[in-house]
């Protein structure tokens, strides 16, 4: 009787072990996702910009925070938009040109930039994050009430994959967006086009639809962003 005692006794100590060691694992490991996550230059950045690109709508979306005043901003364009003064069109293609022709226009100077075009399996990430919204703008609403969550950190690159390939996104800018949508008072304003639908410009034989950009509506909110 003795002898099972001391072997129940010495198996109920090594699944003790067992156990203890699995608990410290998963704690070493989350820490280490939480700190690369944390001490990562876009999660420290002050200034950051987004520029996202909604597929289903044409339209571009500007979201911009300024971490130590605990400010947001979403700025909508139109599709087809085209900035006159600088003779520069967005391009959905090519979103990294467009952000830097975004923040030269308004003047903006940024510690990171960010950008990324939203189709429906980006959207489906979005919606079951937040909660499944209607328009890009208000999935962003729905994600301001979310924050970053416990198990955010160990899927952080995964959800920036998601976006993949028009991204520039990484797992810590992706989480850095949850968490300032959650911190921030946001603001939107839209930027108009002159027109509603596009004017068709033809040059050198080759046809472009442009929505030329409101320089009021550019100068507006150019000032509120100062």
């Amino acid at each position: 009787m003795e002898r099972r005692k001391t072997k129940r006794r010495s198996v109920r100590f090594y699944v003790t072990i067992a156990v203890l060691l699995a608990v410290i694992t998963a704690a070493i490991y989350f820490t280490t996702f939480f700190l690369v996550v944390r001490n990562s230059y876009e999660f420290k950045a002050d200034k950051v910009d987004y520029l996202f690109y909604d597929e289903s709508s044409g339209k571009y979306y500007l979201v911009r925070f300024v971490s130590s005043s605990k400010l947001g901003y979403i700025i909508e364009f139109p599709p087809q938009a085209f900035y006159a003064p600088t003779m520069r069109a967005f391009d959905p293609d090519n979103l990294e040109a467009t952000l830097i022709v975004i923040e030269d226009m308004l003047g903006l100077s940024k510690d990171a930039s960010f950008y990324a075009s939203v189709g429906e399996k980006a959207k489906k990430l979005l919606g079951e994050l937040g909660g499944f919204r209607n328009g890009f703008v208000e999935t962003l609403n729905a994600l301001s009430g979310r924050g970053v969550k416990f198990f955010d950190y160990l899927k952080a690159q995964k959800y920036a994959e998601t976006f993949k390939p028009r991204t520039n996104l990484t797992g810590p800018a992706f989480l850095k967006l949850l968490d300032r949508l959650n911190a921030s008072g946001m603001q939107k304003f839209e930027i108009k086009g002159l027109t509603k639908r596009p004017i068709v410009i033809e040059v050198d034989a080759k046809k472009y639809e442009r929505i030329y950009l409101d320089e009021s509506s550019v100068k507006q909110v150019k000032n509120i962003l100062r």
